[in-house]
C-alpha cells in the first residue's frame, strides 16, 4: 500500500471543496434565473453546472455562467421578439400577395410597400418587447396574458396597425391633457 502524503491530502480536499462551492453557485444563479420568472433551458442549466464542474477559481465558474445566462435573456428579451415580429409580418405580406395574385391584381411596384412592411413588424414587434410587456401581468390567465410575450410579438408583428393605433391613441390622450391643462386654470396635475 502507499501512503499519501498530507499535502497530496489537503489538495484533494481542497479541490472537493472548490467543487462545492462552483455547483453551490451555479445553483444559486439557476435559482436567480427562476426567480425573475425566466425559464432556463435543460441546455443552460446544463451548461452552468458543467461550466462550474471543472475545477478553477469559483469567481471565473461564475462569471462563465452569468455570460451564458446574460446572453439567453438578451436572445429572449430582445432578438426574439425582433424575428418573431418579422415572421408575422412575412405571413401578412404572403397573405396579402396571395390574395392580390388570386384577384388579379399584384403590381410588381408594391413590393417597397412590402419591404416597409417587413421593417415595421420587425420594429412592432421589438417595441412590445420594450413597452407594452409589463402591461400584461405575468402568469394571467385570461385575454393577452394566457400567450407567451413571444406570441404576441409575431400577433403585433402581423398586424402592426393594432400597435401602432394603440400607441397614437397614448400619445393623444398624453397632448390632449397636456394641452387642456395649458387652456383650463380649474385642472390642476396630479
Amino acid at each position: 500500500m502507499s501512503e499519501i502524503s498530507g499535502d497530496e491530502a489537503n489538495a484533494g480536499e481542497s479541490e472537493d471543496r472548490l467543487l462545492e462551492r462552483n455547483l453551490a453557485s451555479a445553483r444559486l444563479l439557476i435559482a436567480y434565473l427562476a426567480h425573475n420568472h425566466r425559464e432556463a433551458p435543460a441546455e443552460l442549466v446544463s451548461r452552468v453546472i458543467e461550466a462550474c464542474r471543472t475545477p478553477r477559481d469559483d469567481w471565473d465558474a461564475a462569471r462563465e455562467a452569468q455570460f451564458w445566462l446574460d446572453l439567453n435573456a438578451a436572445v429572449v428579451e430582445y432578438v426574439l421578439p425582433l424575428l418573431l415580429g418579422l415572421l408575422g409580418a412575412i405571413v401578412f405580406v404572403l397573405r396579402e400577395i396571395s390574395r392580390e395574385i388570386r384577384a388579379k391584381i399584384f403590381l410588381p411596384n408594391h413590393t417597397e410597400s412590402y419591404r416597409i412592411r417587413l421593417y415595421l413588424g420587425m420594429i412592432a414587434g421589438l417595441t412590445f418587447a420594450w413597452l407594452f410587456s409589463w402591461i400584461i401581468p405575468a402568469g394571467s390567465e385570461s385575454g393577452l396574458g394566457a400567450a407567451s410575450p413571444l406570441a404576441i410579438a409575431f400577433m403585433v408583428g402581423y398586424s402592426v396597425e393594432i400597435l401602432f393605433s394603440a400607441l397614437d391613441r397614448i400619445i393623444g390622450s398624453m397632448t390632449k391633457k397636456k394641452e387642456t391643462e395649458k387652456t383650463d386654470p380649474t385642472v390642476t396635475s396630479v
